[in-house]
């Protein structure tokens, strides 16, 4: 879950998942859903990227890994 704060308005959000944009907005919300069934194995990253209307920009990196269940 990401939620993004700011006392400016909100201009553009983006959200990348491995370097790829998945979503972007220019709405108050942005809502992605990642299916961790749907990735590869190994190491993932997601970035968020915020620009509020008075040009200020704030970005989040998360970095996961998917494992396979061996069996």
């Amino acid at each position: 879950r990401v939620r993004i704060h700011d006392s400016s308005a909100l201009s553009h959000a983006r959200l990348a998942l491995d370097g790829r944009r998945k979503r972007s907005t220019t709405a108050n919300r942005l809502r992605v859903l990642i299916r961790a069934s749907r990735l590869r194995s190994g190491r993932h990253r997601i970035k968020v990227t915020a620009t509020d209307t008075a040009g200020n920009r704030g970005t989040r990196v998360v970095r996961f890994t998917r494992c396979t269940k061996r069996g």
